[in-house]
């Protein structure tokens, strides 16, 4: 409640405070059309360091205010610069707090579940406190001027509930409802994200009893004939190891002589299996379709296909990374973790250590696209069509803050949840599970520096990584 009231008092005084929000100043001309295109304006945003604006993906919104003759440009850093439409003149360039407080007077800076959850409790709670109030204040001045018209009768008398009494319990409700909701979500999602681990733990002693019996780990997937895939079919790590995973008979179902989506190996990859998702997932589109990436044509099933939400990471894209490096580390010969395209790693093969290195990650809700948390219906995936997909496996770029970019160099260096299309990311809040190759998890702030995630990435990069 405190923080609702003072941001609120901030958010009153915004226009005169310049702290909160920078002042709108007046440009040459005013109601008049402008002179400057949108790539002027650009190019005059990006001439000012604080804006940190390279592209258009960098600016939040533009207002155009025709009569003050000014643009305000909004970039996503929160700086503000404010920009004369007619001689393109910068007249302000300030930091603009007004957003960031009415984020966090609303709720909506810590989540869509905290402003509904929880500011939305609180806000109902300080309605009622103020309607009480009032007629506290009010009942006296009543009682005092109403004239007692008759003499009541002795005798016991029953007392109801007043007003005032009854919007006290309801605001009493309210207080605990908001105060106990947050708990039960939190000790929900504690949950999942552990029977997540269960499930990442699983598939990792699952991989051990692949590497027993082969004395070999499996790829990420076949993509061409040799001596442990004759037939040079597309063959996905989890088509192999369904029998270790207590799933014999749905192996028995597959069809090694054809790709993945050919035939009757369609209708295996509908089959679900539950080890293979997260519970944390929110939701899950139905697939009934892929796009083409080749050699696979464009497809329609009849049933739709099993999602999965852990992934190989092959290892890590060598000039993505090294652009956040004082030096060129990875290369060809070193840049793969212990699963990618083709593959036969043995144990001994892991130098950097296998309690260092990355075998699994989270990408949930493929072949769904989403950007920090948010589904982009217009946008496709290629990869990770379902459990049966032999090509959903990829190696680390680096994402943009807002998930729109990857491997964009030193503007992309979110190393997971920015964007689930072929990078890590997970609905658990704060983090990922990874599953490591002696078979532990970890959970992982999702604020880790991306070079050190890239080092968790490799087998026998020799970098040098700090416990935990």
């Amino acid at each position: 409640m405190l923080l609702v009231i003072t941001t609120g008092l901030l958010l009153q005084v915004k226009k005169q405070v310049p702290w909160v929000q920078p002042a709108t100043q007046a440009g040459q001309a005013k109601n008049v059309r402008p002179e400057q295109d949108w790539t002027d304006l650009l190019t005059v945003v990006q001439s000012i360091p604080e804006a940190a604006v390279t592209d258009w993906a960098d600016i939040d919104r533009i207002d155009v205010r025709p009569s003050k003759g000014t643009v305000k440009v909004t970039c996503k850093n929160r700086w503000e610069v404010q920009i004369d439409y007619v001689n393109g003149e910068v007249l302000s360039s300030a930091y603009r707090r007004s957003d960031l407080i009415e984020s966090l007077h609303d709720g909506s800076f810590f989540s869509d579940f905290a402003k509904l959850g929880v500011f939305l409790p609180n806000g109902l709670v300080l309605m009622s406190l103020w309607l009480t109030g009032v007629w506290l204040w009010v009942l006296p001045l009543r009682q005092r001027s109403k004239r007692k018209s008759r003499v009541l009768p002795e005798g016991p008398s029953r007392r109801a509930f007043s007003l005032v009494e009854l919007l006290v319990v309801l605001a009493i409700i309210a207080t605990l409802i908001s105060l106990i909701l947050p708990a039960v979500h939190g000790a929900r999602e504690s949950s999942r994200r552990m029977s997540c681990q269960s499930n990442l733990r699983q598939l990792g002693l699952a991989l051990h009893a692949f590497e027993n019996s082969y004395r070999r780990f499996p790829p990420s997937g076949w993509t061409e004939a040799n001596p442990n895939n004759p037939a040079g079919k597309y063959v996905g790590w989890r088509a192999l190891t369904l029998p270790f995973i207590e799933q014999t008979n749905t192996q028995k179902l597959v069809d090694f002589q054809l790709h993945w989506w050919e035939g009757t190996n369609a209708t295996v990859a509908s089959v679900q299996i539950n080890i293979f998702q997260c519970p944390s997932t929110p939701t899950r589109i139905e697939v009934l379709s892929a796009i083409a990436k080749s050699p696979r044509p464009a497809l329609t099933f009849a049933n739709p296909i099993a999602g999965a939400d852990y992934e190989a990471m092959m290892g890590v894209q060598p000039a993505s990374i090294n652009a956040h490096l004082n030096r060129a580390v990875y290369n060809t010969a070193n840049r793969f973790s212990v699963l990618h395209r083709n593959s036969s790693t043995r144990f001994a093969e892991i130098t950097d250590g296998t309690s260092n290195t990355v075998v699994l990650v989270e990408s949930s809700a493929r072949p769904a696209v989403y950007h920090r948390r948010r589904m982009q219906p217009t946008l496709a995936n290629d990869q990770g069509i379902g459990w049966a997909d032999s090509e959903g496996a990829f190696s680390l770029d680096g994402a943009s803050r807002d998930g729109s970019r990857e491997g964009c160099g030193a503007n992309c260096s979110a190393a997971m949840n920015a964007k689930n299309d072929n990078e890590p990311y997970s609905f658990h809040h704060g983090g990922s599970n990874l599953l490591y190759a002696d078979a532990h998890v970890t959970f992982v702030s999702e604020s880790v520096d991306l070079p050190v995630f890239a080092a968790t990435c490799t087998k026998l990069a020799g970098e040098a990584i700090r416990p935990n």
